[in-house]
């Protein structure tokens, strides 16, 4: 559901939970690509390539603006008149990383949740309880850091399945072999 903050049109998190559901779904849905849904050694290539393409589109159009404004706080002026000129292509540049992002997720057997939960846990184990002086609640309400703790070690057990593993090197050097042969 929609609803009006302050005056700005924003989604409740219930719509954000939502979004990634369908999103994720319309991705998988609409693949078309040569390799899709093969979850081969082709496909990861073509989805790692895509993430590495897309990536250094979004960091051309930052260097575009950082040419033209340069790199200096007096600069800031220029470096917003730039960004202006260039935000709509960095969005749509960032949205393909996502498409990417997403059918990797689908590889993996997770959701796009999931891997935002995994990368949150990660992320907070590395950094916030020892490396800064404040204290870091834990981020997630609705979810406790050890159910959290669960999760991320479920997540982990279906990307090592050793099955999915050997059964795509298993195809990837059939392939190979036929063809070298």
């Amino acid at each position: 559901m929609l609803k009006t903050l302050d005056g700005i049109l924003v989604m409740d998190s219930m719509d954000n939970m939502e979004i990634m559901t369908l999103f994720q779904q319309f991705i998988d849905d609409g693949c078309f690509y040569a390799h899709a849904d093969e979850r081969n050694a082709g496909e990861f290539q073509y989805i790692a390539n895509g993430i590495a393409g897309e990536g250094g589109e979004v960091i051309e159009q930052i260097k575009k603006i950082t040419r033209v404004s340069g790199f200096f706080a007096e600069n800031d002026d220029k470096f917003r008149e730039e960004f202006v000129k260039r935000g709509v292509k960095i969005l749509e540049e960032t949205s393909d990383v996502l498409w990417y992002v997403t059918r990797m997720c689908t590889l993996l057997d997770i959701t796009i949740g999931e891997l935002m939960l995994w990368n949150t846990f990660k992320l907070y184990n590395r950094h916030y309880p020892k490396n800064t002086d404040k204290e870091i609640p834990w981020p997630y309400k609705n979810i406790p850091y050890d159910d959290a703790l669960k999760l991320t070690q479920r997540i982990e057990s279906r990307i090592t399945d050793l099955s999915v593993l050997t059964s795509m090197v298993t195809d990837t050097l059939s392939t190979q072999s036929v063809a070298d042969q």
